[in-house]
């Protein structure tokens, strides 16, 4: 019974671990506005490239959002050139926050990518 209850135990914790997904939200505060509109809404996946066209003279505010607020993932905006803009790592404080304000240089694509946080 004991071996029955920790397989159950192992198998639902790995389903709920799943249903926990993170999601991004994308919201943009304009030159001349003074509050932040969400814009975009989706579920992350890992190791995958999302094109975002940005504009210019507009102020993001980008969250990985979940029940708790944490951050699992490592996320990075990335130029057309591939050059590392921003990421969530705060350096000073040595750890992964949820949410990133970036302002955008000019109008283009971008592009957003996750992966599992490094330790």
């Amino acid at each position: 019974m004991y071996k029955f209850l920790s397989i159950f135990f192992v198998v639902s914790l790995a389903f709920y671990q799943q249903t926990q997904a993170q999601y991004l939200e994308i919201q943009s505060k304009g030159a001349e506005k003074d509050h932040y509109v969400s814009i975009k809404s989706h579920k992350i996946s890992l190791d995958e490239k999302y094109p975002y066209m940005f504009s210019q003279l507009s102020e993001y505010k980008i969250t990985i959002k979940d029940d708790k607020e944490t951050a699992l993932y490592q996320m990075v905006i990335y130029d057309q050139a591939g050059k590392e803009l921003i990421t969530n790592y705060d350096p000073k404080h040595k750890k992964y926050v949820h949410k990133i304000f970036f302002k955008c240089p000019e109008t283009k694509t971008y592009y957003m990518k996750f992966e599992k946080k490094q330790h």
